[in-house]
């Protein structure tokens, strides 16, 4: 009896290491399945496009001779000479930036690498958007469109806003259209005000989402109005509504405050909108037919 188990105990100690091989490999065979080896195949390949488009340009933008002079000041601690350059502009981006040249890899370099990282994850929001809209097919081809198309690679590969702001943006969106299709009360749409605020933080034209969500509010009531459940839709409209305002306010009112301190002229709600609404109500029938012929 005895030698039977040292003989059983030494077999299971050879045959160990490929007990614990096979059990791997059937985990990760269980875990990731088809789609997300699909997903982690398209950010390696995005990673290779936009390196490879990194290497390829050998010059910057003229934006980004900007962004780099800020950056370099916001960095030595001089904020209010560095927001005197552009007041209004958000400063997300080049307050990463200038943290980049704070850890010791340069303004320019931050820039690149923020950039890079943006585009790269931008492939999972737009697969949740599509696939929460859409279904998984087509939410596949979705994340393609983002991994390869030439315009998101070129964004990714310059010391520019516009990729990071996209990824911000699509990721607050994500998380509305995810709360949105729950039945249940979702505190995803906190996360979604969050991600707004940093996305209005990057570029000014994030606005565009507190724009949308009356729109989405509307649509709900008049849809809901027919299904006679509308006292439901009004209840977790206010919850939704609070929940994204909550997330919302957490990052974008201390952020003002802070900036109007020391120079900054930006502001959470971009000022241009309103006035273009306001020029819009204004004009006449006639002088929208007349701009539209110019």
């Amino acid at each position: 009896m005895f030698l039977d188990r040292c003989e059983n105990l030494n077999y299971f100690r050879s045959c160990f290491p490929e007990i614990v091989l096979n059990w791997m490999k059937e985990a990760f065979m269980w875990k990731f399945n088809s789609t997300l080896k699909l997903l982690i195949l398209m950010m390696i390949a995005g990673l290779i496009f936009r390196v490879a488009r990194i290497f390829e340009d050998h010059y910057i933008d003229k934006d980004a001779v900007v962004y780099i002079s800020m950056a370099d000041k916001m960095a030595d601690g001089h904020l209010k000479e560095s927001f005197s350059i552009m007041p209004r502009i958000p400063p997300l981006y080049i307050a990463l930036m200038a943290l980049g040249k704070k850890i010791g890899i340069g303004t320019e370099t931050a820039g690149n690498i923020i950039s890079l990282l943006a585009g790269i994850l931008l492939i999972i929001p737009v697969f949740v958007v599509a696939r929460e809209i859409a279904g998984e097919k087509v939410a596949l081809a979705a994340a393609f469109l983002a991994t390869t198309h030439p315009y998101l690679i070129r964004d990714s590969a310059e010391v520019m806003r516009d990729s990071l702001f996209l990824t911000l943006l699509f990721t607050s969106i994500a998380f509305a259209v995810k709360a949105a299709g729950k039945e249940a009360y979702s505190r995803l749409w906190y996360l979604s005000g969050f991600f707004a605020a940093l996305s209005i933080l990057t570029r000014s034209e994030g606005n565009e989402l507190l724009l949308a969500f009356p729109v989405w509010v509307l649509y709900e009531i008049l849809s809901s109005w027919e299904k006679g459940d509308l006292k439901l839709v009004l209840k977790r409209f206010l919850f939704s509504a609070t929940a994204a305002f909550a997330g919302f306010i957490i990052v974008a009112v201390p952020s003002q405050f802070f900036l109007f301190r020391n120079g900054s002229d930006w502001t959470m709600l971009d000022r241009r909108i309103f006035s273009y609404a306001e020029s819009f109500m204004s004009l006449s029938k006639e002088q929208i037919i007349e701009t539209e012929g110019q």
